[in-house]
């Protein structure tokens, strides 16, 4: 047996009630009677980097054990830096995990239509590790449970982990976003989050993670104003209300 090794296990439908009785987090198990699979090429958002998975049954047995004597963490994190997510907006094979400082608890669910016509519900915020910002958005259900969770009594600013997301490219910018294996931690025991906790205490650190970006206001410019611009301005945003005359399909 490997130690401080993860796996992922796939429960099939026709079994998961069963067993969702049998497994809680942090117990420890013997488990018999399953299958090792590779994973397809198709197969997205993996926790973990290994070649297969584990695939339970109604042939395979689950029985606890009393943890005394065993030194197996509840939880394996494989952290990237905020700076670091850039490059993963395109990334759909693995998942990553994140941990960070939320610049602001009182996170509002938003009502939005989306640009399918429907109607979504979203929790955004920012969390920073001191150099860096990322936006992060919660959707619908998710998003209900992370603001409901936020309304207990936490430690603030409150340290979060986030577990098996993903990341998405947004106005040029990575966001952090939730897939079906996502996992938040609100002031988790762990030494990253204790880490950054000791490090608020420091005054230039806690300053440049709670300090406020001042939103910059875009210019509202004509067609012909924007046409005037010159080449300093390639990557300013402005805004312009205009009617769409004509679509060129071959862009």
């Amino acid at each position: 047996m490997l130690l401080n090794t993860t796996a992922h296990a796939f429960i099939p439908t026709g079994c998961a009630f069963d067993m969702d009785r049998l497994l809680r987090i942090g117990n420890v198990y013997i488990i018999t009677g399953f299958t090792v699979q590779d994973y397809k090429a198709t197969d997205k958002f993996r926790c973990v980097r290994n070649t297969n998975q584990l695939i339970f049954s109604q042939d395979t047995k689950i029985q606890e054990i009393p943890q005394g004597g065993t030194n197996i963490a509840t939880e394996f994190f494989d952290f990237y830096d905020l700076s670091e997510l850039l490059p993963l907006v395109n990334e759909t094979k693995y998942v990553i995990d994140v941990v960070g400082v939320m610049k602001d608890h009182n996170i509002p669910l938003e009502q939005i239509t989306n640009r399918h016509g429907e109607q979504q519900e979203q929790a955004k915020f920012v969390i920073s590790d001191g150099k860096t910002n990322v936006n992060v958005t919660f959707w619908d259900k998710y998003a209900q449970k992370f603001v409901e969770a936020l309304s207990s009594k936490l430690d603030t600013p409150v340290i979060i982990i986030i577990a098996a997301c993903r990341v998405q490219l947004w106005n040029n910018e990575p966001n952090i976003t939730h897939v079906a294996p996502t996992a938040y931690y609100l002031n988790f025991k762990h030494h990253s989050v204790n880490q950054l906790r000791r490090m608020l205490a420091v005054p230039d650190f806690s300053q440049k993670v709670m300090a406020v970006q001042k939103k910059k206001i875009s210019p509202l410019l004509t067609v012909e104003g924007i046409k005037g611009l010159g080449k300093d301005s390639i990557e300013d945003e402005v805004l312009a209300h205009v009617t769409v005359m004509h679509i060129d399909e071959k862009q």
